[in-house]
């Protein structure tokens, strides 16, 4: 109810402060609204709603946060008991507890220490320089050592961040000339991508930047096998009972959590800009799969004959094997059955956005003879000229400066449905898809 009511506040107050600003710029009111907002010596008014509109989510997050603490406490007060029977359960669970690093280390130990790190440290340097989320990776290691209750030193960890800083560095050149400065910026530009492009979801385009909170998650449900969410499922109930057994160490498994919870909750609630399914977020799929690792642990510890685990094993490997190759080559093109499988998202859902087809076109027009006529692509022209012949006079295809000649042929990609809205009457005489979904097409410009 606070998250409703804040959105309303939020809403009128936005109303009040554009109709003063926007007021008869002769009136007092206005003219102080006015400078106000251009001054030069004191902040504007759209940086304070800026402001104010940036930190609303995490406000709705707090307070979100705020109300299951004081219910928490409610609950306690109401069945003291049973509170406190819950409290030593969780108490002997979680022990024992975590022993906070210090500064000294032995130096046998420490050089033993340094050498196990090594490795790591130079896979977390490479991964950093790849991508840009890499160091997300290193603390989650540092989380899972903080939370080991053995004694220990800080100085591992510093071996570790120093190598692996060295050997990001060292396979980044785009760092060299100003290394902390350039990684902030581009920390900055990942963080809010400002790439902005039209994206197909439940059959509407929207920008990038302004797709529903649900999209991560839907897309999650829709893309994976069927199989891997009650898997998925299923495994955090028998990590919830071996935790409580004390069959689990959860110091290692609550990163694990964090590794799938902190990314999509982020997303969830920050609206980050997205686009190709979330190829983006493809990192947050290890926990999944290790979630239903933990169920079939659990299964096989209770299916005993070898047969019937081939069998069961097989089974859930079917949809995967299928898709592989009915959709060869492409595989990322994938929906489930809970999205009507590939042809029911089709005009739903983006399908074919690495534009994959284009090979199969270009090689297509080849084979039919038509490879003498202009050929026009809407995106990524470059892609197409790779597997045309020197024969190909590939041109890109510009919809507000339109260059097309009567007789010449324009490859047009699915993607935002975009082939519908240019040269809707033009015949098509090639498509390319898979069951039922077409990823792109090649219309003829008709002759005048």
């Amino acid at each position: 109810l606070l998250a409703v009511f804040g959105e309303g506040w939020r809403g009128a107050l936005g109303d009040v402060v554009r109709q003063a600003y926007y007021a008869a710029p002769e009136s007092t009111l206005g003219r102080a609204f006015a400078w106000l907002a251009s001054s030069r010596n004191i902040l504007s008014l759209d940086y304070y709603l800026g402001r104010v509109y940036s930190a609303y989510r995490w406000v709705n997050a707090a307070i979100g946060l705020a109300a299951l603490t004081f219910g928490g406490i409610l609950w306690a007060r109401k069945y003291p008991v049973q509170a406190e029977n819950l409290r030593r359960q969780m108490e002997d669970a979680l022990s024992p507890s975590a022993r906070w690093p210090a500064l000294a280390c032995p130096r046998p130990r420490l050089i033993n220490s340094l050498a196990v790190v090594l490795v790591p440290a130079v896979l977390l340097g490479m991964l950093t320089a790849v991508r840009v989320v890499g160091p997300l990776a290193g603390l989650l290691v540092i989380a899972a050592y903080v939370l080991q209750p053995q004694r220990r030193s800080w100085l591992p960890i510093v071996g570790y961040l120093v190598v692996a800083c060295l050997i990001a560095l060292a396979c980044w050149p785009y760092l060299w000339p100003a290394p902390v400065e350039r990684f902030a910026e581009v920390m900055r530009h990942m963080v809010d991508n400002p790439k902005l492009v039209p994206v197909l979801y439940d059959g509407s385009v929207y920008a990038s930047n302004q797709l529903p909170a649900e999209y991560l998650p839907r897309m999650l449900l829709l893309t994976l096998t069927e199989p891997v969410w009650p898997l998925a499922f299923a495994g955090l109930a028998v990590s919830g009972v071996r935790f409580v057994r004390r069959q689990i160490e959860w110091r290692t498994w609550a990163p694990v959590m964090l590794w799938l919870v902190v990314p999509i909750g982020y997303v969830v609630t920050q609206h980050p800009a997205m686009y190709d399914g979330y190829r983006h977020f493809l990192f947050v799929l290890p926990p999944v799969f290790i979630a239903c690792g933990l169920a079939l642990d659990a299964l096989w510890s209770w299916l005993r004959a070898p047969l019937a685990r081939a069998a069961i094993g097989l089974l859930l490997l079917l949809p995967s094997l299928l898709g592989l190759v009915r959709l060869h080559p492409y595989p990322y093109a994938y929906y489930n059955e809970f999205a009507g499988g590939l042809d029911g998202a089709f005009r739903r859902y983006e399908t074919d956005y690495w534009l994959t087809c284009y090979k199969e076109a270009v090689e297509t027009l080849e084979a039919q003879g038509l490879d003498t006529a202009p050929l026009f692509v809407l995106r990524q022209p470059a892609i197409a000229r790779a597997y045309a012949g020197a024969q190909w006079r590939i041109e890109p295809f510009d919809p507000d400066a339109d260059q097309t000649t009567p007789g010449s042929l324009l490859l047009l990609t699915t993607r935002s449905n975009s082939d519908l809205a240019i040269h809707p009457d033009d015949p098509v005489v090639l498509t390319v898809g898979r069951q039922g979904a077409t990823f792109c097409v090649v219309k003829r410009v008709p002759s005048e």
